[in-house]
Order: C-alpha cells, then structure tokens, then sequence
C-alpha cells in the first residue's frame, strides 16, 4: 500500500512541476505572490496526468483511486488537479489535505478540493504562534497577509469553520476580512462567522476593505493598492462583533451557575476566560470539552456535544443509565442545584 505520506509525495511531483511551467509561476507573481511565498506555502501545478504518470510507475489503479487524488472516466485514470495549481494544507510540516484552483479558468470551476474532511486551514501552524489572527476566504488572501508579515488563516471558503479552527482560536485575537461585493455576499458572510465565533466566547472584530460601487474588493487586489500601514489600521478601527441574543432565555439558563453543577462530575482546568475537562461522553485524552461560565454553556470539541446546563445534566444522566425527560432533569435541577446557589 502507499504510505502515510502520499501526500507528501504527490505535493513534491507538483511542485517539481510548477518549476517547469514559467507560465504559471507569472501568473502566480502577477497576482503578487513571491517565490519565496511559492516555495513556503509548497505551491504546484498539475498538467499532462503528471501525478498519475508518476505514481503508476509504482502502484496499481486500486490503490490509487483510494487517495481521492485520481478519478477514473471511461476506462482511463486521471489526477483530479489536472490543469490546476496545487495548493496543500499543512500541519506540522505534513501535508493534511489538498485543494486547487484552475488555470487558466475558462469557465470552470475556480476551486477544487479533494474529496475528504477539511479540518485545518491553510497557514495553520501560524495560530499558535501568534496573539492575534486574521481569518480569510481564500489561499491567496492569505498568502498576501502572510507576505506582508500578518499573521492569517486562509479558510477555504466563507462558511468553513470547523471545530478544530475554533478551538485553537480560544484566547486569540480574531479578525474576519471577508470580500467586500457589491451583494454584500462577504459583509453577510462575516457577521454570521462572527455571530457564530460568539457562541464560543470568541470575540472577532469585523475588517471592511474599502470599495467602490459595484466593484469588488478581495485582500489580495487591496494590497495591489494599499500597504501593510493601511490594513493594520483598517484593523485598528475594526469594532467587536456584539452578539445579540434573540431567544428569551428561561429562567433556569440566566440564573443557574453551570460551574457548580460541572464541577461535581469533572475536574477542571482554567484556561483564560474559560474551563476546559475530559469529556465524560466519549473516548478523551486530552480536555476536549469546554465550559463557558459566562453563558452558563458548554461544549465538546471532540464529539461535538454541548448546550446549556439542563443539557449537560441530561446527558450525565443518560451515561448513568438513567434516561430522563427534560422536564425531569428540569425538577431535579431545581430541587439540588438551586438550593445549593440559594445557600452559598
């Protein structure tokens, strides 16, 4: 079988050939990405079936197909990059997962990713590096920031927020520097990433690139125009999201302390603003789960389990063998717990 490291391998035959390709490493210069962004970042280019034709040389069709990185049409093999520039997502110096985008366009589609789960962003080793960062749509936004020494995420797209991206951006700094178009399609994009960064706890600042009627602003073109000094103060005048909620909560959610109920069943860990424990609900070795005391919520970034305290007595139960309904944890909530917040 192939190794582990196959994508590694395929990242290295495209790059190889991107280096044959002077046409493509203009186009790249021209939308004002350097070599040495090139060379960091790991860029490629596929053409010719080169991915395939290499890789055939030592492994079957069988096994190929199994990477998602070749497809098969009418009998015959192809690299699904083929005529795209590679671009893969890298996570402590192994390549994770891949995306691409077309050239020429011609109508294509613009981004291809490989089939797969998308957990990492591009650039993603830099979030515990730094304080503060910044997230964007796309690999060239963030090669723009990186190359002018500001820390970013390039997250593949608007609405692509996963929860390894949120749970390492606990106690950051986060900044959203969306499109700015004329169907406001990245200001809406922005509020809701922001708006659900909020539901963690996680305070971002929106950024709005300047544009002019019906044109459309992207941080790459903004740095064809503007310079780091510019963009460092758009993010200084950038104002935190304030999540409003619209729900009206229930008594028991404002005035219940999800501290004194957690702290009977775990054990836990400050970390800034927050908590952090094993995850009783599923296999945990390391603090996954996150306990937010000023929302009186939690939540789980292993199993993806969480809500508010009711929610989490609920599902303590049902470990417990005990199968409840919510108006019974509801009783029993308010029979031991708030006596107990009635009595400190």
């Amino acid at each position: 079988m192939i190794a582990m490291n196959y994508l590694n391998t395929i990242t290295n035959i495209y790059i190889n050939n991107l280096q044959k390709n002077n046409q493509i490493i203009e186009y790249i210069n021209n939308r004002g990405i350097n070599d040495k962004t090139i060379k960091k970042f790991k860029l490629g280019y596929c053409n010719s079936n080169i991915g395939y034709k290499t890789l055939s040389k030592t492994y079957n069709n069988t096994i190929l197909l199994k990477t998602n990185l070749f497809k098969e049409k009418d009998g015959n093999i192809y690299d699904i990059f083929y005529n795209k520039i590679t671009i893969p997502i890298i996570r402590k110096n192994n390549v994770v997962f891949m995306t691409s985008r077309t050239y020429p366009e011609n109508g294509q589609i613009k981004h291809l990713h490989m089939k797969g789960k998308i957990e990492y962003a591009i650039n993603h080793d830099i979030i515990d590096k730094t304080s503060y960062i910044v997230l964007v749509e796309g690999p060239f936004d963030c090669f723009t920031l990186d190359q002018n020494n500001i820390p970013s995420i390039g997250l593949l797209g608007a609405n692509r927020l996963t929860r390894t991206i949120i749970s390492d951006l606990f106690n950051k700094e986060v900044y959203i520097a969306f499109d700015n178009d004329p169907h406001a399609q990245g200001q809406h994009a922005a509020y809701h990433m922001a708006s659900k960064l909020a539901n963690f706890n996680i305070r971002a600042r929106i950024i709005l690139l300047p544009s002019e009627l019906n044109t459309k602003m992207d941080i790459n073109e903004y740095f064809k125009t503007y310079n780091k000094k510019d963009f460092l103060q758009l993010m200084k005048q950038s104002k935190i999201f304030k999540f409003r909620q619209t729900r009206k909560k229930r008594p028991y959610y404002k005035n219940g302390d999800i501290m004194t109920v957690v702290s009977k069943y775990l054990d836990l860990i400050p970390s800034g603003e927050y908590f952090k424990a094993l995850c009783p609900f599923h296999s945990d070795s390391k603090p996954s789960l996150i306990i937010f005391p000023s929302t009186n919520s939690f939540y789980c970034f292993g199993c993806g389990i969480g809500g508010n305290i009711i929610n989490f007595l609920k599902k303590i139960e049902e470990l417990n063998g005990n199968k409840m309904s919510y108006q019974e944890i509801i009783k029993e909530y308010e029979q031991n717990y708030e006596t107990d917040r009635t009595n400190r």
